[in-house]
């Protein structure tokens, strides 16, 4: 488990549709993901989600300027998953060279 990058991750908590503003409304959490650095396929900047996070759509606390990345893993039993984390792809990858 020592190969292991504890990264957090940044998801949908809960969504409704607004009849009033015609658009999902959706609240965001953050939480605590273990990834195995080897099951990645692609790993890009998530802008959708800075530019959420600019404009103050997700969790309380965040800074407007937090970059995000988007991993996408591969797996012969489930296919392609993907999680969106906070940190820009740079980051991640120094982070994995230290493991």
């Amino acid at each position: 488990m020592n190969n292991l990058l504890c990264l957090t991750e940044i998801y949908v908590n809960s969504s409704e549709y607004s009849n009033e503003k015609k658009d999902v409304i959706r609240s965001f959490s953050l939480r605590k993901a273990y990834i195995n650095p080897s099951q990645i396929c692609v790993m890009r900047e998530d802008e959708g989600m800075g530019q959420r996070c600019a404009r103050g759509e997700l969790v309380d606390g965040l800074h407007e300027h937090h970059k995000f990345s988007k991993i996408y893993f591969g797996s012969s039993s489930t296919g392609v998953t993907s999680l969106t984390v906070v940190g820009e792809p740079d980051d991640i990858l120094q982070k994995i060279a230290r493991l």
